[in-house]
């Protein structure tokens, strides 16, 4: 993901904020993948059983807010990019990918603290939430490396080239 962020940016000149937040996103699932999670709370007894929160587990949760609001952002940025690229099916589409994806994370979140109804669908939710964010990451580098080759993306490459007058 960190070389995808230095990737994008030569791929969609103009754009600052989403390599920037793929490179966070990057960086968030370091430290996510470097911190095990705390349990969730078992819900099904009368009384919920308590949960020993630790450093690891807060640790993890920081950079998984990381790792799911630059995805977001990322997806807002390019969104917008992408419209003034002249691409409003893929402006669009990176448009409702990060609204999915924000509200998927306030869904599995809310079911991994414990919410009645969320409990027990809240690693579907986020695993469906990885699969819409992260399906919208392939596709974007797909589409950009398809359309590197077009007219346009070369005069735009030679224009980058010549020194400004």
């Amino acid at each position: 993901m960190l070389a995808y962020s230095v990737g994008l940016r030569r791929a969609v000149p103009g754009s600052r904020w989403g390599p920037r937040l793929v490179a966070a996103f990057a960086v968030g699932l370091i430290g996510a993948g470097v911190f095990v999670t705390d349990p969730v709370p078992d819900t099904s007894a009368d009384e919920p059983s308590p949960v020993e929160h630790n450093v690891q587990g807060a640790l993890h949760n920081v950079f998984s807010l990381v790792v799911f609001g630059a995805l977001a952002g990322a997806c807002s940025a390019l969104a917008r990019r992408f419209e003034t690229m002249g691409r409003p099916g893929w402006a669009a589409y990176s448009a409702l990918t990060g609204l999915l994806v924000a509200g998927g994370v306030g869904l599995f979140g809310r079911g991994f603290g414990g919410a009645k109804g969320l409990v027990d669908l809240a690693g579907l939710i986020q695993r469906g939430t990885i699969v819409i964010g992260w399906g919208w990451l392939t596709l974007a580098a797909v589409h950009l490396l398809r359309d590197r080759d077009t007219p346009a993306a070369i005069a735009s490459s030679e224009s980058k080239d010549r020194p400004s007058e």
